[in-house]
Protein backbone atom coordinates (compact mmCIF):
# COMPACT_ATOMS: atom_id res chain seq x y z
CA UNK A 1 0.00 0.00 0.00
CA UNK A 2 1.46 3.55 -0.44
CA UNK A 3 1.98 5.48 1.92
CA UNK A 4 0.58 8.57 -0.17
CA UNK A 5 -2.94 7.95 -1.29
CA UNK A 6 -3.13 7.33 -4.90
CA UNK A 7 0.42 7.91 -6.13
CA UNK A 8 2.85 5.24 -7.18
CA UNK A 9 5.99 6.28 -4.99
CA UNK A 10 9.43 4.91 -7.08
CA UNK A 11 13.16 4.73 -6.47
CA UNK A 12 15.48 4.87 -9.20
CA UNK A 13 18.42 2.89 -9.20
CA UNK A 14 21.25 3.32 -12.12
CA UNK A 15 24.69 4.01 -12.11
CA UNK A 16 24.54 6.64 -14.47
CA UNK A 17 23.25 10.20 -13.05
CA UNK A 18 21.91 11.62 -16.36
CA UNK A 19 19.91 8.17 -16.56
CA UNK A 20 18.22 8.59 -13.35
CA UNK A 21 17.94 12.81 -14.34
CA UNK A 22 15.66 12.04 -17.18
CA UNK A 23 13.60 9.11 -15.80
CA UNK A 24 12.40 10.96 -12.92
CA UNK A 25 11.66 13.81 -15.13
CA UNK A 26 9.43 11.61 -17.38
CA UNK A 27 7.92 10.04 -14.16
CA UNK A 28 6.58 13.13 -12.69
CA UNK A 29 5.26 14.49 -15.40
CA UNK A 30 2.53 12.11 -14.74
CA UNK A 31 0.20 13.07 -11.50
CA UNK A 32 -0.16 9.24 -10.21
CA UNK A 33 3.52 8.50 -9.92
CA UNK A 34 6.42 10.71 -7.67
CA UNK A 35 9.85 9.64 -7.43
CA UNK A 36 11.12 9.46 -3.83
CA UNK A 37 14.67 8.91 -4.05
CA UNK A 38 17.77 7.75 -5.96
CA UNK A 39 20.72 5.81 -6.13
CA UNK A 40 23.81 4.83 -7.80
CA UNK A 41 24.93 1.31 -5.79
CA UNK A 42 23.92 -1.50 -4.04
CA UNK A 43 24.58 -0.12 -0.25
CA UNK A 44 22.88 3.79 -0.83
CA UNK A 45 19.97 1.79 -2.20
CA UNK A 46 18.83 -0.49 0.68
CA UNK A 47 19.27 2.50 2.95
CA UNK A 48 17.47 4.69 0.55
CA UNK A 49 14.74 2.03 0.24
CA UNK A 50 14.15 1.69 4.09
CA UNK A 51 14.10 5.60 4.59
CA UNK A 52 11.44 6.07 1.62
CA UNK A 53 9.25 2.85 1.19
CA UNK A 54 8.62 2.70 -1.74
CA UNK A 55 5.95 0.76 -4.34
CA UNK A 56 8.58 0.50 -6.97
CA UNK A 57 11.88 0.02 -7.47
CA UNK A 58 13.47 0.83 -11.23
CA UNK A 59 17.07 -1.23 -11.08
CA UNK A 60 19.48 -1.39 -13.09
CA UNK A 61 21.00 -4.78 -13.39
CA UNK A 62 24.62 -3.50 -14.27
CA UNK A 63 25.78 -1.22 -11.81
CA UNK A 64 29.23 0.37 -11.92
CA UNK A 65 29.93 -1.83 -14.53
CA UNK A 66 29.67 -4.67 -17.16
CA UNK A 67 28.91 -7.32 -14.54
CA UNK A 68 24.89 -8.15 -13.66
CA UNK A 69 25.70 -9.55 -10.41
CA UNK A 70 25.52 -6.21 -8.25
CA UNK A 71 22.16 -5.99 -10.13
CA UNK A 72 21.15 -9.00 -9.35
CA UNK A 73 22.29 -9.71 -5.36
CA UNK A 74 20.35 -5.83 -4.96
CA UNK A 75 17.24 -7.72 -6.17
CA UNK A 76 17.17 -10.37 -4.43
CA UNK A 77 18.14 -8.11 -1.20
CA UNK A 78 15.11 -6.14 -1.69
CA UNK A 79 12.55 -8.43 -2.26
CA UNK A 80 13.82 -10.44 0.90
CA UNK A 81 14.50 -7.17 3.19
CA UNK A 82 11.44 -5.13 1.78
CA UNK A 83 8.45 -7.39 0.87
CA UNK A 84 6.21 -4.58 0.06
CA UNK A 85 8.45 -3.01 -2.69
CA UNK A 86 8.19 -4.45 -5.76
CA UNK A 87 11.79 -4.31 -8.24
CA UNK A 88 11.73 -3.80 -11.89
CA UNK A 89 14.25 -4.03 -13.67
CA UNK A 90 15.32 -1.53 -16.23
CA UNK A 91 18.14 -2.45 -18.07
CA UNK A 92 19.85 -1.72 -21.67
CA UNK A 93 19.99 -5.53 -21.77
CA UNK A 94 17.65 -8.59 -22.31
CA UNK A 95 18.56 -11.92 -22.96
CA UNK A 96 16.78 -15.37 -21.61
CA UNK A 97 19.29 -15.75 -19.17
CA UNK A 98 18.71 -11.86 -17.49
CA UNK A 99 15.16 -12.49 -17.73
CA UNK A 100 14.81 -15.86 -16.05
CA UNK A 101 17.18 -14.85 -13.35
CA UNK A 102 15.60 -11.39 -12.78
CA UNK A 103 12.15 -13.69 -12.30
CA UNK A 104 13.81 -16.24 -10.13
CA UNK A 105 14.93 -13.44 -7.57
CA UNK A 106 11.16 -12.19 -7.69
CA UNK A 107 11.66 -9.14 -9.84
CA UNK A 108 7.52 -8.41 -10.69
CA UNK A 109 9.13 -6.74 -14.69
CA UNK A 110 11.60 -6.20 -17.05
CA UNK A 111 12.04 -3.26 -19.55
CA UNK A 112 14.56 -2.06 -21.48
CA UNK A 113 15.87 1.49 -21.58
CA UNK A 114 14.93 2.13 -25.39
CA UNK A 115 11.24 2.00 -24.57
CA UNK A 116 8.62 4.02 -25.40
CA UNK A 117 7.47 6.34 -22.16
CA UNK A 118 4.29 4.68 -22.64
CA UNK A 119 5.44 1.55 -21.97
CA UNK A 120 7.57 2.43 -18.80
CA UNK A 121 4.05 3.98 -17.51
CA UNK A 122 2.27 1.30 -18.41
CA UNK A 123 4.79 -0.90 -16.80
CA UNK A 124 5.07 0.67 -13.68
CA UNK A 125 1.46 1.28 -12.93
CA UNK A 126 0.86 -2.66 -13.67
CA UNK A 127 3.15 -3.22 -10.89
CA UNK A 128 1.77 -1.66 -8.82
CA UNK A 129 -1.75 -2.59 -9.36
CA UNK A 130 -0.46 -6.35 -7.97
CA UNK A 131 0.67 -7.48 -11.66
CA UNK A 132 3.55 -8.27 -13.68
CA UNK A 133 4.74 -5.72 -16.07
CA UNK A 134 7.52 -6.64 -19.39
CA UNK A 135 7.97 -4.96 -22.49
CA UNK A 136 7.09 -6.65 -25.71
CA UNK A 137 10.51 -8.10 -26.15
CA UNK A 138 10.67 -9.52 -22.55
CA UNK A 139 7.05 -11.01 -23.29
CA UNK A 140 8.31 -12.59 -27.02
CA UNK A 141 11.56 -13.88 -25.57
CA UNK A 142 9.09 -15.59 -22.85
CA UNK A 143 6.50 -17.19 -24.86
CA UNK A 144 9.18 -18.24 -27.24
CA UNK A 145 10.85 -20.42 -24.79
CA UNK A 146 7.71 -21.78 -23.70
CA UNK A 147 6.46 -25.51 -25.03
CA UNK A 148 5.88 -24.38 -28.90
CA UNK A 149 4.06 -27.57 -29.39
CA UNK A 150 1.33 -27.00 -26.41
CA UNK A 151 -1.04 -25.46 -29.11
CA UNK A 152 -0.87 -28.68 -31.20
CA UNK A 153 -1.10 -31.42 -27.85
CA UNK A 154 -2.56 -29.34 -25.13
CA UNK A 155 -1.88 -30.71 -21.55
CA UNK A 156 -3.99 -32.26 -19.29
CA UNK A 157 -4.53 -30.13 -16.29
CA UNK A 158 -6.69 -30.58 -13.19
CA UNK A 159 -9.09 -28.43 -11.65
CA UNK A 160 -6.81 -28.15 -8.62
CA UNK A 161 -3.68 -27.55 -11.43
CA UNK A 162 -5.59 -24.03 -13.34
CA UNK A 163 -6.83 -23.20 -9.85
CA UNK A 164 -3.34 -22.84 -8.58
CA UNK A 165 -2.00 -21.31 -12.56
CA UNK A 166 -4.37 -18.66 -11.87
CA UNK A 167 -3.81 -18.03 -8.53
CA UNK A 168 0.08 -17.35 -9.62
CA UNK A 169 -0.82 -15.37 -12.50
CA UNK A 170 -2.37 -12.91 -9.71
CA UNK A 171 0.74 -12.66 -7.94
CA UNK A 172 0.21 -14.79 -5.18
CA UNK A 173 2.93 -16.41 -3.19
CA UNK A 174 2.96 -19.79 -2.69
CA UNK A 175 2.24 -19.51 1.36
CA UNK A 176 -0.33 -17.53 0.00
CA UNK A 177 -1.86 -20.01 -2.64
CA UNK A 178 -1.27 -22.53 0.33
CA UNK A 179 -3.69 -20.84 2.23
CA UNK A 180 -6.07 -20.28 -0.11
CA UNK A 181 -6.24 -23.91 -1.30
CA UNK A 182 -5.86 -25.34 1.91
CA UNK A 183 -2.57 -26.81 0.82
CA UNK A 184 0.54 -26.73 2.84
CA UNK A 185 3.81 -24.76 0.68
CA UNK A 186 5.33 -28.09 0.27
CA UNK A 187 2.02 -29.76 -1.96
CA UNK A 188 1.80 -26.18 -3.70
CA UNK A 189 5.55 -26.79 -4.56
CA UNK A 190 4.84 -30.23 -5.47
CA UNK A 191 1.95 -28.75 -8.18
CA UNK A 192 4.19 -26.18 -9.64
CA UNK A 193 6.60 -28.47 -10.45
CA UNK A 194 3.98 -31.24 -11.98
CA UNK A 195 2.29 -28.35 -13.57
CA UNK A 196 5.76 -26.87 -15.21
CA UNK A 197 6.43 -30.91 -16.59
CA UNK A 198 3.12 -30.69 -18.30
CA UNK A 199 3.76 -27.24 -19.39
CA UNK A 200 7.38 -27.96 -20.60
CA UNK A 201 8.49 -25.20 -18.70
CA UNK A 202 10.58 -24.09 -15.17
CA UNK A 203 9.93 -21.20 -14.43
CA UNK A 204 6.52 -19.60 -12.84
CA UNK A 205 6.18 -16.73 -15.46
CA UNK A 206 7.05 -18.94 -17.86
CA UNK A 207 3.95 -21.29 -16.22
CA UNK A 208 1.67 -18.07 -16.81
CA UNK A 209 2.38 -16.82 -20.36
CA UNK A 210 2.00 -21.16 -21.73
CA UNK A 211 -0.91 -21.04 -19.63
CA UNK A 212 -2.20 -17.78 -21.07
CA UNK A 213 -1.60 -19.58 -24.33
CA UNK A 214 -3.80 -22.05 -24.06
CA UNK A 215 -6.54 -19.55 -22.60
CA UNK A 216 -6.30 -20.77 -19.05
CA UNK A 217 -5.46 -17.71 -17.30
CA UNK A 218 -8.70 -15.36 -16.83
CA UNK A 219 -8.48 -11.53 -17.35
Amino acid sequence: MSLSCGLTRVVIVDDHAIVRRGVQAVLELESDIVVVGEASHQREALDVIADAVPDIVLLDLKLGGTDSNEGFSLCHDIVSAFPMTNVVIFSAFLDRRLLLEAIRLGARGYVQKDVYVDELLRIVRAVHAGEVGYDNQAVGLLVGSVGAGIEDEPPSLSEREIEIIRLVAQGFSNPEIGEQCFLSESTVKYYLRRIGRKLGVTHRAEIVFAATRLGLVLD
